[in-house]
C-alpha cells in the first residue's frame, strides 16, 4: 500500500470516496479487497522469504481507465485493439530492498503474466519530472532495459512507453 491509496487510483475515474484520509484509506482497502477476492485485480507480489518485498500493478485498460483522462493521452494512438492493451501503472518496493532490482523483477513477472493471458501492447507510465515519485511509477531505464521503446509525451512529465508482449 502506497500513500493510502492501496492503487485503487487508476482504476476510478473519480475522486476516492470518502472524507477524511483514514475513511478514504479504508474505503480503497476493502475495495481492493473486493477485487482480489473476485480475481479481478492483478498484479505481482515479490517475496523475500516469506515476506512481501514488492509489488507490481498490471491489467487490461478497461480495469484501469483512469490513465484515458490524462491529458494528451488519445494523442498518443491506439497502441493495440483495446482488448489487447495492458497497463502497468504502479510498484511499490520496501524500503530496504530499493536499488536491488526488485521492481525490474516484478516488471518482469508482469510481463511474462500478460504472456500468459493471451499477450498484447503493455503500456506503461515512468515520469521523467525530478519532483515525481518514480519509486511508484518505475524508471524510464527500468523500462528500457526490458525493451520498452517511447510511445510520445505526457507533457513534460510523462514519458509512456510501450511493448509488444
Amino acid at each position: 500500500m502506497q500513500a493510502g491509496c492501496w492503487c485503487k487510483y487508476y482504476r476510478r475515474t473519480g475522486q476516492n470516496p470518502g472524507g477524511s484520509p483514514a475513511e478514504r484509506e479504508g474505503n480503497s482497502h476493502r475495495a481492493k479487497e473486493l477485487l482480489v477476492k473476485s480475481g479481478s485485480a492483478h498484479s505481482i507480489i515479490v517475496y523475500s522469504g516469506g515476506s512481501a518485498i514488492g509489488w507490481c500493478q498490471f491489467g487490461p485498460a478497461g480495469e484501469l481507465p483512469r490513465i484515458d483522462g490524462i491529458r494528451n493521452h488519445k494523442a498518443l494512438g491506439s497502441a493495440s485493439p483495446a482488448s489487447r492493451l495492458w497497463r502497468i501503472t504502479c510498484f511499490s518496493v520496501d524500503r530496504e530492498y530499493r536499488h536491488r532490482g526488485v521492481a525490474r523483477y516484478a516488471l518482469a513477472a508482469a510481463l511474462d503474466a500478460i504472456g500468459r493471458y493471451g499477450g498484447g501492447t503493455a503500456e506503461a507510465y515512468p515520469v521523467t519530472w525530478n519532483r515525481a515519485v518514480n519509486i511508484w511509477f518505475g524508471t524510464v531505464s527500468m523500462f528500457r532495459e526490458l525493451g520498452f521503446s517511447d510511445a510520445g509525451r505526457l507533457g513534460k512529465r510523462g514519458l509512456p512507453v510501450r511493448k509488444d508482449v
